[in-house]
């Protein structure tokens, strides 16, 4: 098992066909309303986590909201979602610190960010290895309040590497869903 590696993406590729549809929609409304809260991302809600602003002695920003459908309710189980607040410390600290880096990036440049994700976790006791991609937004609230929302998305093959049924959604959406995963994974499989 390797320790894990993220790997950045252009977020604009999103829009021109990296990712899933899901992103593509999502990241079109941020694009619409320039990064401010709208109304418009609400349908979304359901699988998006929402997390509080980055401060720089945490390794990852707090969890405020997670949706039911969301990728990390998949994996923990609905019981994890439920208490937000807490669930971050469900995960070592390695995968936070690992997966962190680019919550405060997105907050500092105040644009999307978009990366791969490989990293091993430890699920009902066991140590997997998850691959995933994430698509984070940076939204500001008319009182110029800031706060993250996280859409995370893994490709069919990857959700029975670590024993999930994929939703209807991705089963209907056969398309390899970024050009660059399979290169990027099996090239830092190889150097592992």
């Amino acid at each position: 098992m390797t320790c894990g590696f993220v790997i950045e993406q252009n977020a604009t590729s999103v829009l021109k066909g990296d990712g899933d549809n899901f992103a593509r929609e999502l990241l079109s409304v941020w694009v619409t309303f320039n990064g401010h809260l709208s109304p418009n991302f609400i349908p979304y809600f359901n699988k998006l986590i929402m997390l509080d602003r980055c401060f720089s002695a945490s390794p990852s920003p707090e969890i405020l909201y997670c949706g039911e459908d969301a990728l990390a309710s998949r994996i923990m189980g609905s019981d994890w979602a439920d208490e937000p607040p807490s669930a971050a410390c469900a995960f070592e600290i390695g995968y936070r610190r690992l997966v962190g880096a680019h919550y405060h990036k997105a907050q500092e440049v105040n644009q999307p960010i978009f990366d791969l994700i490989g990293t091993p976790v430890r699920l009902n006791g066991e140590l997997k290895y998850l691959r995933y991609e994430r698509l984070i937004m940076p939204i500001t609230t008319p009182a110029e309040a800031m706060f993250l929302l996280c859409y995370s998305f893994a490709p069919i093959r990857y959700l029975a590497e670590v024993g999930l049924e994929p939703t209807a959604e991705c089963l209907g959406y056969r398309r390899p869903q970024n050009k660059h995963f399979e290169d990027l994974f099996a090239s830092a499989a190889l150097s592992t």
